[in-house]
């Protein structure tokens, strides 16, 4: 046992150790200590949090705080053997951080560790220490894709088609997510993407270069080589076949490698929005990308990116982000009739893969969704279609670009600049209504695995907050109240129509989808019973 006196001197420069701790800061400058693509992801202690930098491009941390580095298993540059994906470690001061291992090897000594053990772990707490630069990753971060379930309640009753995926990082056992996509496995689209932009994206990591993208075999299945569907010569060939003509597919697509016209790869939540270069990274993913004409993908819709990014950094504020698909671009064929065109084609079996899509939205939401910030932006992604046409087609609701000073300026353009991309604006309640008024009108095409219904655009993007409250509990009460009574959809329908001022006039929606399944489901109460059910389901 160690003599008294030892203990108390130890204990009392052990104390004053950690008061020095609480007067200092440390900070990790993300740009100036690390390589691009080396630099690993700062976490808060737990591992579940990502810090970003708030001042300059560097993190604080408060002397004594704890955070964590994340790497990945055996991917530190300086702890080649290190097996865990994380090295705790804590400010000292300045840029000096000490690496902290417990007697087990990883986390914070117990509570109830001995007096002797818990001074050993303190004598042999830190190897030394280190500036932030210290702890960069041998190679780039790894980014992780899980599904987690269906991303649409109607695709409960349609063999789950719609399957939500999250794109992250895997901490142990604990999947840290950054994007949310729903992805339809069928017909091998994307829906929409889902993520958050900070002003600290003033400070992201520059120079990343860019990887090949990533073909994630849960979603694509059985389908081969998706990069090659938008290899240029590819894509001739398959419009050859969807409009009966090469000519006229050569006019479309052009091999040039200076010219605009053809299929880019359109990411739906842009590298641009992030600032770890793992972040910037992990947007690389097949399944956060759709079809864009280059025309449209290097011109108006960039410049939307761009000017998002500069109000969000400008005013300090945080933005949920919803970028989205609706329809499917057409061309003409050589009688003059539209055709749906898509990347993948298989004439044998009249297989149509990977849309293209008609129209991009980007639906950005400043806190809740009755913010008079709010906006829903509209971009055609056409740029063979005349002016009269698209804006009689295409234009879903009276543009209010103009009370948007950071997005007037691009819009003023459209007609200056028409084939890179048509934009305009909707409030979301003008983008709500036009979801609801087609829904039903497309809910025939659901049945034939269409990607993109107005219904599920706006079941998942979380703009039903106020229209679909909790009153749907009244309704589930109602439904299961008459479970074992012999009436049909029709019967229950007029039920919740009688109670319409009762439960409110959003009953008029479950009203609708009842009338809509009377033939598909027929009158079995328990289909009834779950229709409900799903429909009752709030937002996450």
């Amino acid at each position: 046992m160690y003599p008294l006196h030892i203990l108390v001197s130890f204990l009392t420069l052990s104390l004053s150790a950690n008061l020095a701790l609480c007067r200092s800061t440390c900070t990790i400058n993300l740009n100036e200590e690390f390589r691009p693509r080396e630099e690993p992801l700062i976490l808060n202690v737990a591992g579940k949090e990502i810090l970003y930098p708030t001042h300059g491009s560097s993190i604080q941390v408060k002397g004594g705080d704890k955070i964590r580095v994340f790497c990945g298993s055996k991917n530190f540059k300086n702890y080649k053997d290190h097996s865990e994906d994380t090295v705790l470690i804590q400010c000292v001061t300045g840029n000096r951080f000490k690496t902290l291992r417990s007697p087990t090897g990883h986390g914070d000594p117990d509570s109830k560790t001995p007096l002797l053990q818990f001074l050993s772990y303190l004598l042999s707490a830190s190897d030394s220490y280190q500036g932030g630069g210290y702890f960069s990753c041998k190679a780039p971060l790894k980014s992780a894709v899980r599904r987690s379930g269906p991303c649409s309640i109607l695709d409960k009753h349609r063999n789950n088609h719609l399957s939500e995926f999250n794109i992250g990082f895997q901490v142990d056992a604990y999947l840290l997510p950054i994007i949310t996509v729903c992805f339809n496995t069928v017909l091998k689209s994307v829906l929409w993407s889902k993520h958050m932009v900070s002003p600290s994206v003033q400070y992201h990591m520059t120079k990343v270069a860019r990887i090949r993208f990533i073909q994630d075999r849960d979603a694509y299945g059985t389908l081969k080589n998706v990069e090659h569907l938008y290899d240029r010569n590819q894509q001739v060939e398959t419009i050859s076949k969807l409009v009966n003509s090469k000519a006229l597919a050569q006019k479309y697509i052009q091999k040039d490698g200076h010219s605009l016209a053809y299929f880019a790869r359109g990411h739906l939540s842009p590298k641009g929005d992030f600032v770890y270069s793992g972040e910037q990274l992990a947007t690389f993913h097949y399944i956060n990308v759709a079809p864009q004409w280059q025309y449209f993908n290097g011109g108006q819709w960039e410049k939307i990116e761009s000017a998002l990014r500069n109000y969000i950094v400008h005013n300090g504020v945080k933005v949920h982000v919803t970028t989205g698909t609706i329809g499917i671009t057409q061309l003409e064929d050589e009688k003059g009739e539209d055709k749906d065109i898509y990347l993948y084609y298989n004439q044998n079996k009249g297989e149509k893969l990977v849309k293209v899509p008609k129209l991009y939205f980007k639906l950005v939401q400043f806190g809740n969704s009755s913010s008079p910030l709010n906006v829903a932006i509209v971009g055609v992604n056409q740029p063979y279609e005349n002016h009269v046409k698209m804006t009689t087609n295409d234009v879903i609701c009276e543009d209010v670009c103009h009370r948007y000073p950071w997005l007037s300026s691009i819009s003023e353009q459209n007609d200056q600049r028409q084939s890179a991309g048509y934009i305009y604006c909707c409030t979301f309640k003008d983008f709500r209504s036009y979801l609801e008024s087609a829904k039903d009108s497309m809910l025939e095409h659901t049945t034939l695995h269409d990607p993109m219904t107005f219904g599920e655009i706006r079941d998942t993007i979380e703009l039903n907050e106020d229209s679909f409250g909790p009153n749907q509990e009244d309704v589930r009460t109602l439904v299961n109240t008459r479970l074992h009574d012999p009436v049909t959809f029709g019967e229950i329908r007029d039920d919740i129509e009688l109670y319409e001022d009762r439960f409110g006039p959003n009953q008029e929606d479950i009203g609708d989808k009842i009338e809509l399944n009377e033939d598909s489901v027929g009158p079995n109460q328990q289909d009834v019973r779950s229709l409900v059910n799903s429909l009752g389901k709030g937002p996450e």
